[in-house]
C-alpha cells in the first residue's frame, strides 16, 4: 500500500470539499474523528461477528467498502493534523498492530481514536496516537482478511465515487 500516494489523493478530495463548502481543515477535525468512528461502527455492523444473539454471522459483502470509508477519514485526519502542525509528518511506514480476535481489535481501534482525541485536546503525543490509530486500523483490516493491495484498490474506487458524488451535489 503506497501511503504517500493515498495521502495525496485524499488531500485532493479534502481540498475540493473545503473549497466547495468554504471550510478550513482545522474547523472540521473533530467531525472527521466522529465520522471515522461512525464508519468503524458501520464496518463492525457489516462484520456481524459481535452479534452473539444472531444466527447469521456471515459478513456482508459491503464490509470492505465500509472499512475503506474509515481509511478515507484516517488519511484525512492525518492530512489535517499535518496542516495544523500537530504532527511534523504523516507516517508512511506502518506495521499492523493486532489483537487475538476481531472484537478486541475493533475495541482497540475505538480506544486509539479516543486517545488521539484526548491528545489533540491536551497537546500531548498526537503523532504517537495517530500512528497507533492507523496501525490498529491496519491490524483490523488484516484480521478481517483484507490484503493491503485489495484495500488500496477499493480505496481508489471509493475515492472516484466520492469525487462523482461531489460532482452531483451529494
Amino acid at each position: 500500500m503506497n501511503l504517500h500516494k493515498l495521502y495525496e489523493i485524499q488531500g485532493g478530495l479534502d481540498y475540493r470539499i473545503h473549497e466547495k463548502f468554504s471550510l478550513q481543515a482545522k474547523d472540521v477535525l473533530m467531525e472527521r474523528l466522529l465520522a471515522f468512528l461512525v464508519e468503524l461502527g458501520e464496518a463492525a455492523n457489516d462484520w456481524r461477528g459481535f452479534k452473539f444473539w444472531s444466527e447469521n454471522k456471515e459478513a456482508k459483502e459491503t464490509l470492505l467498502e465500509e472499512y475503506v470509508d474509515g481509511l478515507h477519514f484516517i488519511l484525512s485526519i492525518g492530512n489535517t493534523l499535518l496542516e495544523m502542525d500537530l504532527i511534523s509528518k504523516v507516517p508512511l511506514q506502518l506495521s499492523a498492530l493486532k489483537q487475538d480476535n476481531i472484537t478486541e481489535q475493533f475495541l482497540l481501534v475505538y480506544a486509539a481514536t479516543m486517545h488521539l482525541h484526548e491528545s489533540i485536546q491536551y497537546d500531548g503525543h498526537v503523532a504517537y496516537w495517530y500512528a497507533s490509530l492507523f496501525e490498529t486500523f491496519l491490524g483490523l483490516g488484516e484480521l478481517l482478511g483484507f490484503l493491503r493491495d485489495e484495500i488500496e484498490a477499493a480505496y481508489m474506487e471509493k475515492n472516484a465515487e466520492n469525487h462523482n458524488r461531489q460532482d452531483n451535489g451529494y
